[in-house]
């Protein structure tokens, strides 16, 4: 498996990296002569980073890697499980790489404080670890150019939801603040860890379903 990743990492290795660079120039200038605030800084290079990591689809598609792939001794288990480890790994690594040199800069300059800036960050992160956990089993069955269509709903959809359920519960009278408030954080937290490990499980036994159809 751990090939299988390196293989990701090889075909983006000059477009990975002349990408971070550019962006963290031009994100690291407008947080500096702008914003004046690293918490901008930190999630979208986390941004830029997943975006450049869901492109990998696109080389795997333009060098016609699954036709290739299906004819070697490896199941769709170990291809599809090295491209969400991947993911995650490449999120979480970034991620905090990213922390520190932000809170490092932080501490020299404007002196937000690490919390605001990671706050920023893993939300964000999360965000954008849900829409690759939704989408990437529409990659292995429409492709990569349908389902971008897809990455766009992601976020439409979500905050349509939550702003039409807001509504309906502020005409009845139920005030969802309070709601989530009366929580405590530890059943916050652990209600999201399990919403997010039970759709990161589904996603990847749906993906495996999805590439398995391929070998038919």
């Amino acid at each position: 498996m751990m090939g299988l990743i390196l293989k990701d990492l090889y075909s983006l290795r000059s477009y990975f990296v002349k990408q971070i660079c550019l962006m963290a120039v031009v994100y690291l200038a407008i947080s500096v002569a702008m914003i004046q605030s690293f918490a901008f800084f930190a999630p979208m290079m986390v941004m830029s980073v997943m975006m450049m990591l869901i492109s990998s689809f696109s080389f795997d598609e333009t060098v016609k890697w699954d036709t290739y792939a299906l004819t070697l001794p490896l199941s769709p288990r170990s291809i599809v499980g090295a491209k969400y480890l991947l993911m995650i790994g490449s999120l979480m690594g970034m991620s905090a790489v990213i922390l520190l040199l932000c809170g490092a800069l932080d501490a020299f300059t404007y002196r937000e404080g690490l919390g605001q800036i990671a706050a920023t960050t893993v939300g964000v992160g999360l965000t954008y670890l849900v829409m690759c956990f939704i989408v990437m089993p529409l990659f292995y069955k429409v492709g990569v150019e349908k389902a971008r269509v897809v990455m766009v709903l992601c976020f439409m959809a979500p905050m349509m939801l939550f702003a039409g359920v807001a509504s309906f519960l502020g005409r009845t009278g139920v005030d969802l603040a309070a709601m989530f408030a009366s929580l405590s954080a530890p059943v916050l937290a652990a209600g999201g860890v399990l919403l997010l490990v039970g759709l990161g499980f589904g996603s990847y036994l749906l993906s495996i379903k999805f590439y398995a159809e391929k070998e038919r």
